[in-house]
């Protein structure tokens, strides 16, 4: 899903993404190209130099750390936490954005050249044990960790076209086709995870 188009609308992301049946003119080329068939799309429309970005973290989330923001964690509040990710099964983190460098609509044709990339990344109970906590737990209870995690990450590039064509219109609406190709150009791609690290009570020392 990283591998579409960037979201060339300002009001979508206003809207939370809920864009399907009021995108308009080039917008309508990613989120319903045959709106580009129906009345009310104009006859001309560009946009371009759209940036957008979601992030997110969880269970542990930035309000968690943001409520502590200047003052030292108590354990008993880290303890909570590597108890949430133990549950959880991992702590689990995301990132997207993307860049919609120009999108234009002449009548009934669309297109859109953009970029869009993202991040996940997955830290293991231990790990986050290891980082909240450090060691002493574990080698008091002559635990073993095995601080596992993973990244991974990509972007691409990708230009679009699209032509609607209508089937019934009528003053308040109607039924459009549209048909749309697009090249998905890969530019980068990272995958990294650890390769079974384990670390013994000896160790911890």
């Amino acid at each position: 899903l990283a591998a579409q188009e960037g979201n060339p609308s300002v009001a979508a992301f206003g809207m939370a993404g809920n864009y399907t049946a009021a995108a308009r003119g080039f917008e309508a080329t990613v989120w319903n190209a045959a709106l580009l068939g129906l009345p009310g799309a104009p006859r001309f429309s560009l946009g371009g130099l759209v940036l957008g970005s979601s992030a997110g973290i969880g269970p542990v989330t930035v309000r968690n750390l943001a409520d502590y923001a200047g003052a030292t964690i108590p354990v008993d509040v880290r303890r909570g936490w590597v108890g949430a990710v133990r549950t959880a099964g991992s702590q689990q983190g995301s990132a997207d954005a993307s860049f919609t460098l120009l999108a234009f609509s002449a009548g009934r044709f669309g297109a859109q050249l953009s970029a869009a990339g993202g991040a996940r990344m997955g830290l293991g109970p231990d790990a986050l044990e290891l980082f909240f906590l450090g060691n002493a737990e574990a080698v008091a209870a002559n635990r073993t960790l095995r601080p596992s995690g993973s990244l991974t990450a990509n972007a691409f590039l990708t230009p679009s076209v699209s032509y609607a064509i209508p089937l019934r219109t009528s003053a308040t609406g109607g039924l459009a086709l549209a048909v749309s190709a697009k090249y998905v150009q890969g530019l980068a791609d990272v995958d990294a995870r650890d390769n079974g690290s384990v670390i013994t009570p000896d160790t911890l020392r």
